[in-house]
């Protein structure tokens, strides 16, 4: 394959009150293999230092672009902003505390130009602990190389083991990302999980069988905190399952249904689902069964060192075996 041009992809980075993680995520993607043609950093209304930060990089660094915004309006929001003022085909999305592999880029692209219908790649879930530094490996075994799925190969793949897309793994194509409308700002955490599965049914994915970013743990981040709140949570859930019923979705209504894939498995949201009748048509027994399961592994993993975590992920992907 001809040599990558950095015009191929842009990062998009919101910002609010990291100083003191901003410059480090700023340098990690500037020295990628495949450097981007662009780093737009969303100011989502802040209050400290980190502006002046940025702009001292920015004199060192032509490609990174500052937009503010005056009040502070989300993550989402933030990033929509951004992903409005792209221009490159392909897009990638990172939190201020995320970490990236130098590689990351470059791989992810690559994969995207080999398969032109895809939406966007995705590589496995990694987690790391700022605070010891440690990093822990979730990978999935769906295979040992680097492939595309079409929708009715991922339907297939998810009716038999369960799992989602990190998003701060994935390398969106700008256009399939517009296409689905980014990230609804009301759908809070559920935003970037809708809008990914959303592409996935419409478009089919790229899988790198390997770590490319690591997600950040931390008590006082934004997803932790949400994912405490479960009257939000629930009312995400509705918010996401009325968009799939809408017309404009419809075709991925099947998609939804049949791979029994929904925004939180938990024994709240099948309470809420057999209390809600107007969800019937989205319910079949592979969800409910998958529901029970995945609640109680829910109530279990929190009891869970991280290394154990890791080792019942090995076990899993053993009894699976390799997917693909």
């Amino acid at each position: 394959m001809d040599k990558l041009e950095s015009s191929l992809i842009t990062v998009v980075i919101p910002y609010f009150n990291q100083a003191n993680l901003i410059e480090s995520v700023l340098l990690q993607h500037l020295n990628q293999s495949l450097p981007p043609h662009e780093i737009i950093v969303v100011d989502d209304g802040s209050t400290d230092d980190g502006i002046k930060r940025i702009k001292n990089l920015q004199n060192k660094y032509s490609t990174i672009r500052i937009e503010r915004i005056k009040k502070n309006m989300g993550v989402n929001a933030a990033i929509n902003r951004g992903l409005s003022l792209v221009r490159s085909p392909f897009v990638k999305i990172s939190a201020c505390d995320d970490l990236v592999e130098p590689n990351l880029l470059e791989i992810s692209v690559s994969i995207l130009i080999q398969h032109p219908q895809a939406a966007f790649s995705f590589s496995f879930p990694g987690e790391y602990f700022p605070k010891t530094g440690k990093k822990y490996a979730f990978p999935l075994n769906l295979s040992r190389r680097p492939l595309y799925l079409s929708p009715s190969e991922l339907v297939s793949i998810l009716r038999k083991r369960c799992f989602t897309f990190p998003s701060n793994s994935c390398v969106f194509r700008t256009a399939a990302l517009r296409d689905v409308g980014l990230f609804r700002a009301y759908l809070e955490l559920g935003a970037d999980w809708f809008a990914c599965f959303a592409m996935a049914f419409r478009y089919g994915i790229c899988f790198l069988p390997q770590n490319l970013t690591w997600f950040c743990i931390r008590k006082d981040s934004y997803s932790a905190t949400g994912l405490k709140d479960k009257k939000r949570q629930l009312e995400t859930l509705r918010q996401i399952l009325d968009l799939i019923l809408e017309p404009q979705f419809r075709e991925l209504k099947y998609c939804f249904k049949k791979s029994a894939v929904i925004y939180e498995y938990s024994f709240h949201t099948l309470i809420f689902l057999l209390k809600n009748h107007q969800y019937y048509s989205l319910l079949s027994f592979k969800l409910f069964t998958r529901l029970i399961i995945r609640g109680t592994w829910s109530y279990i993993r929190r009891t869970l060192s991280i290394n154990r975590r890791q080792k019942i992920n090995v076990l899993r992907n053993w009894i699976y075996g390799e997917t693909l």
